[in-house]
């Protein structure tokens, strides 16, 4: 019969053994990545920055297959992954389609990575040996990722192979990627930094003004607008000013209250006093002056028509009659009183 403390002791050996079992197993299945060249805890920190942003690539497989049958070739690429059928770290593998031999062309245990403004290149190092090429030195994969910021990545595909040389020989690879591409600055012209800077100047003061006006002062409906009485004022303003426009435009320019001589359809001279404004023809510039007459106190209207009828100025329709000055200074006239 078995005793107690044997049989425990089996027990936390079995236990032992499974533990160990499945954290070998966890090692084996652990994931693979990308192990720079150089000494290990030593990277390049721009380096290993260039593997983090090249991160949401890890998942994905490229593949791309050139020549004609009995010359065709398929080639995998991985980024920091196993690519193809190996688990020796082999990160891009060229496949003979006539017989299905692979040979690995770079391995990401051995990476190397630099950068531009908008492109990437990625190195795996340590291929398959070449047989007769290169002094049958380890292959190597360059892979020159371009900037395309409409695709994650995209466009894999072999652009040549370099072993024409004693070493140094190289399989080049492209491919497209927003990865690879600068972050975009948005750059804001002066005139926009100032508009900016005005309507957030202008909502602070109208935000703030409101609020101090319902909540310190206890200003109900319109009033709680800031300073109200002055932008009442300023619309008034800008409604005058915008009827000045408007006679400049009718090249009349200033009112006046004036004495002249007109003439009736007799000759006679009358002298009258008129409200009128005071500008020049505007069919020919620096043309005799003339008067707009809005208001005529003394004078018939028979007066007013009849040297209406002799002239041959345009007339502004808010005027009455219009009023030629031969060579008269508008300074000797009263302004309205």
């Amino acid at each position: 019969m078995m005793s107690p403390l044997h049989s425990s002791w089996r027990t936390g050996l079995l236990l032992l053994l499974l533990f160990s079992m499945a954290v070998r197993e966890s090692w084996q299945t652990e994931e693979k990545t990308c192990d720079l060249v150089g000494e290990k805890g030593k990277e390049s920190e721009k380096e290993l920055a260039l593997l983090k942003r090249l991160t949401p690539l890890f998942n994905k497989s490229f593949e791309s297959t050139v020549g004609q049958s009995p010359d065709m070739y398929s080639y995998v690429f991985r980024v920091c992954r196993e690519a193809g059928n190996h688990s020796s770290g082999a990160g891009l593998v060229q496949i003979n389609k006539s017989n299905g031999k692979e040979t690995v062309v770079g391995r990401f245990n051995e990476t190397q990575i630099f950068n531009g403004s908008n492109w990437i290149m990625l190195i795996y190092k340590g291929g398959d040996e070449y047989d007769n090429h290169c002094g049958r030195e380890q292959r190597r994969a360059v892979v020159m990722i371009s900037c395309n910021r409409h695709t994650l990545a995209d466009n894999f595909n072999p652009v040549s192979e370099e072993r024409g040389k004693v070493q140094d020989c190289f399989y080049l690879f492209e491919m497209d990627s927003s990865l690879a591409c600068s972050p975009e600055i948005s750059h804001l012209s002066v005139g926009s930094i100032l508009l900016v800077t005005f309507a957030s100047l202008v909502a602070v003061y109208i935000i703030g003004g409101f609020l101090y006006q319902r909540l310190v002062v206890g200003a109900k409906g319109m009033e709680q607008f800031p300073h109200l009485a002055f932008w009442q004022d300023l619309g008034n303003l800008v409604a005058f000013l915008q009827q000045i426009r408007m006679m400049a435009t009718q090249s009349l320019h200033w009112p006046v209250r004036m004495q002249e001589k007109m003439f009736n359809t007799t000759g006679v001279t009358t002298e009258v006093w008129a409200t009128a404004t005071v500008g020049r023809s505007r069919r020919e510039e620096g043309g005799p002056r003339f008067a707009c007459i809005t208001q005529l106190e003394n004078s018939p209207a028979t007066a007013a028509e009849a040297h209406l009828q002799s002239t041959h100025f345009l007339v502004s329709p808010h005027c009455t009659s219009l009023l030629l000055l031969e060579n008269s200074d508008p300074a000797r006239h009263s302004t309205p009183g």
